[in-house]
């Protein structure tokens, strides 16, 4: 049974901090009656029931020395007592690292929306992954919904592996997804990270030819069997269902290549009668040729890099691609400074995944305090496109609370 993280709570007091200076009244105007009243942050009565009051400490000075208190017009209780704990390291009940890919994208939103830094999100995400199984859980589908949360949360290890399954595991061109919910918001993934991993599927498929496509090898021969060797080593791969590569990995129809690989090692290779002698038409072609192939294939790519991306990003910035490759390929090291062990193939395409400007929020300037998680210093639209309050909770204007305006 899956937990519903932001399900709706009685009234509750929660303690962040018991010595906090700060408190934050979650109300809701919905399912209420006339008589439902509370006293607001400026002394006045306002319409509403108050769902939850945190009580927690500013990260920035106040400008009292008295308890500040802010009211927040928000029915999602658990999500901010998610978001409180993980900014002020507070440990979390087990059922705040359960939930599913729809609430995790939630967390992300009103990261977005309200100004959490999302680094201080990441130890929880890496937690909530862990407790649902990892990558070995989820399908394509619920993958390709995760590579946006990976790399906003910055989850290197989770984001390798994610893009390695949508490469091989994928058939046909690869692309991301996000719950229906958040179609057409703002979020979105870099298309040029889509780019690499599209362009790392269409890496493997000339390793395979490369590998497998020994055509010019019987037309070299000078054996007096080689037609006869060449049509039945060709006839042989177009009877494992993967042959050719052209055909079978594109289109409607087309096949991953996890099951490429799969079907070539059921290569059988009929050697033609008058061959039998030859060094290369008699030849084992399975163990000689396809197996070690196959193998080579499975193993060249490991994934995309966040750090590769990140660090191109930055070097790209600085000095172009020679900088970038005096910091990774010419020190002979392909993962130097990562947080994951990979080789050139990653980093290449980590390489080409990166230039775009970071979208991490985590990146925006310092004024930001994500750990007050309540400053939402551009516009948020979203919190006011159905008339909602739009608060503006910056603490360190002095009148932060007792600020509020209506849309």
């Amino acid at each position: 049974m899956v937990t519903n993280l932001f399900s709706r709570q009685p009234s509750r007091v929660i303690i962040i901090d018991p010595t906090g200076n700060l408190k934050i009244q979650c109300y809701t105007n919905q399912d209420t009656n006339f008589n439902d009243r509370f006293e607001g942050s400026d002394g006045t009565m306002k319409a509403g029931r108050i769902l939850a009051t945190f009580q927690k400490r500013a990260e920035k000075p106040l400008p009292t020395d008295n308890v500040s208190v802010i009211d927040l017009k928000q029915d999602k209780v658990d999500l901010f007592d998610l978001l409180f704990r993980a900014i002020h390291s507070v440990p979390m009940p087990d059922a705040l690292h359960q939930g599913t890919i729809e609430q995790v994208w939630d967390v992300l939103d009103t990261c977005h929306i309200y100004g959490f830094r999302l680094n201080k999100l990441s130890p929880w995400f890496a937690s909530w992954f862990i407790s649902n199984g990892g990558c070995t859980k989820f399908g394509h589908s619920q993958l390709a919904k995760l590579l946006y949360p990976c790399q906003e949360f910055d989850h290197p290890q989770a984001f390798a592996t994610i893009t390695q399954r949508l490469v091989y595991e994928v058939p046909g061109h690869i692309s991301d997804k996000m719950p229906k919910r958040f179609e057409n918001t703002h979020h979105q993934f870099p298309p040029r990270i889509l780019g690499g991993l599209n362009g790392a599927r269409s890496s493997l498929k000339v390793t395979i030819r490369q590998e497998i496509d020994i055509i010019k090898d019987f037309l070299g021969s000078s054996c007096y069997c080689r037609k006869e060797g060449l049509f039945a080593y060709l006839e042989a791969l177009c009877n494992t269902g993967a042959w050719p590569l052209e055909d079978v990995m594109h289109g409607k129809d087309a096949l991953s290549l996890n099951r490429v690989l799969d079907c070539l090692l059921r290569f059988k290779y009929n050697c033609p009668q008058d061959a039998y002698g030859c060094d290369l038409c008699s030849r084992n072609f399975l163990r000689d040729t396809i197996e070690p192939g196959v193998k080579d294939a499975q193993a060249e790519f490991g994934g995309l890099c966040l750090d590769c991306i990140n660090n191109s990003q930055a070097s790209n910035e600085r000095g172009g691609r020679s900088a970038v490759a005096r910091a990774s390929g010419k020190s002979g090291k392909w993962n130097a400074g990562c947080r994951i062990d990979h080789g050139e193939p990653t980093w290449w395409f980590s390489y080409i995944s990166s230039k775009q400007k970071p979208q991490r929020q985590a990146q925006e300037p310092e004024d930001l305090d994500g750990s007050e998680g309540l400053n939402p210093s551009s516009k948020r639209k979203r919190a006011s496109e159905d008339g909602e309050d739009y608060l503006d909770l910056d603490i360190e204007d002095e009148h932060a609370n007792k600020r509020t305006r209506k849309d």
